[in-house]
């Protein structure tokens, strides 16, 4: 079986949401007239929520893929095992 192959345009399209939150934290910064540390600071702050924003967006994206894919065709054709077979031999 071959495993499911995600559309470049949805890579795309998740790097831009990722570099949309980070663009909008420095924004919010700046009209905060926070300074450069300061500006750091919020990122840091703000960086759980960025990272758990983008883990939403990607399994949405990934659904989103399945589902222009075809339900059915994915599931006759694709082996998605091996995307988590991956992160336990790399956990072992």
């Amino acid at each position: 079986m071959n495993e499911h192959r995600v559309p470049r345009w949805i890579n795309i399209l998740w790097l831009a949401i990722v570099v949309s939150l980070v663009l909008t934290s420095i924004i919010i910064a700046i009209r905060l007239n926070c300074d450069v540390v300061r500006t750091l600071g919020f990122l840091v702050a703000s960086s759980f929520v960025i990272f758990v924003a983008s883990i939403f967006a990607g399994l949405a994206l990934y659904v989103l893929s399945i589902l222009l894919e075809g339900v059915e065709y994915h599931r006759t054709h694709c082996d998605d095992s091996k995307h988590y077979a991956g992160m336990a031999d790399f956990m072992r």
